[in-house]
């Protein structure tokens, strides 16, 4: 089978080949496979809270396992041994913070930076230490402790401006990251 989907054509791009040809398997068990299919079925179950950069980012891994453990290039992926040039991410990062209330996707944080969107993933970590979309929900956090130490807006419009979804989101990530839910931090400043 021929692969043109997006995260197939940037993997084969990468690897200077027009397309990447799968083989067929019926007995196919790969545990990195298994992990990602269970990460979007527990997207699926939250009500895909976490955006579209998130499934970019699953959507991606799962074509870079397929392309490792099935796939036919006619040549063998580079690797890489450093990250984005400085400029590239300053841009990417600059886009990000300027944008952070709308849904940015991964192929457009490529195509800030001039590069193809799987090279662009693998660069941004190897840069940053983090995932794409874990930079955002880093950035979309920062965001919010400043609105709840500077304003008096409530958490929901605070929610909705560093780009959540839903209020419950923004909660369960600020706790995640921060061990305090946006009230206790807000009412720990206070004192």
């Amino acid at each position: 089978m021929i692969c043109r989907t997006k995260p197939f054509r940037a993997i084969a791009e990468e690897a200077g080949a027009e397309t990447i040809e799968i083989a067929s398997s019926t007995n196919l068990k790969e545990e990195r496979i298994s992990a990602l299919i269970s990460a979007i079925e527990l997207e699926k179950e939250g009500g895909f809270l976490s955006g579209r950069l998130y499934l970019d980012s699953i959507a991606h891994a799962l074509a870079s396992v397929l392309a490792q453990v099935r796939g036919v290039l006619r040549k063998p992926l580079r690797t890489f041994r450093s990250g984005l040039a400085p400029a590239q991410l300053a841009r990417v990062s600059q886009a990000i913070h300027r944008q952070l209330e709308r849904d940015f996707s991964l192929p457009d944080m490529a195509a800030v930076a001039g590069l193809s969107t799987g090279y662009f993933a693998q660069m941004f970590r190897r840069s940053t230490g983090q995932a794409p979309h874990q930079f955002v929900l880093n950035a979309r956090i920062e965001r919010a402790k400043e609105l709840l130490r500077r304003s008096e807006l409530r958490i929901i419009d605070i929610a909705v401006s560093c780009g959540f979804q839903t209020p419950q989101h923004f909660a369960r990530v600020f706790r995640a990251v921060c061990k305090f839910s946006p009230t206790e931090y807000r009412r720990e400043l206070r004192y």
